[in-house]
């Protein structure tokens, strides 16, 4: 078994330094993915008009973040058996394990974009989509079904270079392709008046370049775990581990834009006012849960490698100490949001129900986010461990079930904002709960001794 032998930051140097080199990175792409597809819009909205707009950012995007979340949920399943076999030291199955990735991600891409064309006109009937923008969106997303290839592939390459403990090189592919994407759009749309194919095919190709480089790039950069299309091969076994894991990843990534789109309809029926003041709280909102995702897509590479390594003491560690800092985040954002939300609500609008219905909601959330913590942080060290089961069946209740039944149920007895609302905090306990008891029963660590103790030691 051919063995690295060169310093790893993650599985040797200080938890918090190398919990750190995951984080900065990954905050840092994410918050420019926000900003590129709020400059996105504005083009489409600016240069083609209000219905390419509707086309494109409306249910057609609903339709994206789940093919999206899916595929990122599949990359990080082979993410964990990548960081795992890289944390042990083994090359030769690191190597094993990336080219299984690819060759698995070439074959499900093909499948994608052929039933994605084909079900187009279907996708676009069931989530009732206007007719006056049915045209638009059809275009749109069959174009982008016809690229998707490339999403999913640069998606798993992206997730392969996380797990091997390098998240700056997926930043500067992201940031480049933004700024491509822009440029195609002006191109596309202002210069060639393509109108809504324009800008599919602008973001089809943005995605072809980012995902060439960085398969050149890892090919480059990390020649020790680096792959040759010549010699790409599948292994059976590996390709088994990491379905697995991403299936049920992809699943519970999936459950949050089905609950939203559930609670979507509930919070429709209160009036423009409410959806206006809703609209505006999950862009507030959007600044707290980047950072706390990054925290844990962090996490999930750190105890994947360490937990690869036998460093069982170390993964503990390193959920005690990113669950203390996003604790002071928290925090500090609930302390934000409840007594500054009425000048962050007047940063979009001055209505002044808007501002009184936010500034309601805020209050139903801000209060309560640290009991979201531990969904998000044990979720991430759970899923390092390659344990997915108890982490995708508790967001699969709590995130979608039990939202879906309150909306049908408890929001029909307290038939106000809050009254359906409030089923978010009280699904935050419940996965919370199971979450919680499924850490500390060692299970995802291989033992089988319950002791809490440990949350205190070091």
């Amino acid at each position: 078994m051919e063995k690295k032998s060169s310093y790893n930051l993650i599985t040797q140097g200080p938890i918090w330094r190398g919990i750190f080199s995951l984080f900065f990175p990954i905050l840092l792409g994410t918050f420019f993915q926000q900003l590129y597809n709020t400059v996105d819009s504005v083009i489409v909205g600016h240069l083609i008009g209000k219905e390419a707009l509707a086309a494109v950012g409306g249910g057609t995007s609903q339709i994206i973040s789940l093919i999206i979340g899916f595929f990122m949920g599949v990359s990080m399943g082979a993410g964990v058996i990548v960081s795992q076999h890289y944390g042990n030291g083994d090359i030769e199955s690191t190597r094993k394990s990336i080219n299984t990735a690819i060759f698995t991600s070439l074959m499900v891409s093909a499948a994608v974009t052929l039933v994605g064309i084909i079900s187009t006109p279907l996708l676009l009937r069931v989530i009732a989509t206007p007719e006056d923008i049915f045209e638009l969106s059809e275009t749109y997303l069959k174009l982008y079904f016809g690229g998707a290839s490339m999403m999913i592939i640069y998606s798993m390459v992206t997730g392969i270079f996380r797990a091997i403990g390098d998240s700056r090189r997926p930043l500067y592919c992201l940031i480049f392709g933004s700024i491509l994407n822009i440029i195609l759009d002006l191109v596309f749309i202002g210069a060639m008046n393509m109108g809504v194919a324009g800008a599919a095919i602008a973001t089809v190709l943005s995605q072809a370049v980012c995902c060439i480089i960085s398969i050149v790039l890892l090919r480059v950069t990390h020649k020790d775990v680096g792959f040759r299309f010549r010699g790409i091969s599948f292994d059976a076994s590996e390709s088994a581990a990491m379905l697995k894991i991403g299936i049920p990843c992809g699943i519970q990534a999936m459950m949050y834009t089905i609950s939203k789109l559930f609670m979507m309809s509930g919070i429709n029926a209160f009036g423009t006012d409410t959806v206006a003041a809703w609209a505006v709280y999950t862009k507030l909102d959007s600044i707290y849960w980047t950072v706390l995702s990054s925290f844990s897509m962090a996490l999930t590479t750190y105890v994947g490698q360490n937990y690869g390594a036998g460093n069982k003491e170390r993964c503990r560690r390193a959920v005690r100490e990113t669950m203390l800092l996003s604790t002071i985040y928290t925090l500090f954002m609930s302390l934000l949001y409840t007594f500054q939300g009425r000048l962050m609500y007047m940063l979009f609008t001055s209505d002044q129900e808007v501002i009184r219905i936010g500034l309601n909601i805020i209050m139903i959330f801000a209060p309560y986010l640290v009991i979201y913590l531990p969904i998000e942080m044990l979720t991430g060290a759970v899923q390092g461990a390659g344990k997915i089961v108890v982490t995708t069946a508790s967001s699969v209740f709590g995130i979608c079930i039990f939202r879906v039944l309150w909306l049908y149920t408890g929001a029909k007895l307290f038939p106000t904002i809050e009254g359906l609302l409030v089923c978010y905090p009280i699904s935050w306990v419940l996965n919370s709960a199971i979450l919680i008891a499924y850490y500390f029963s060692y299970h995802w660590l291989g033992e089988k001794d319950i002791d809490i103790r440990h949350l205190f030691r070091g």
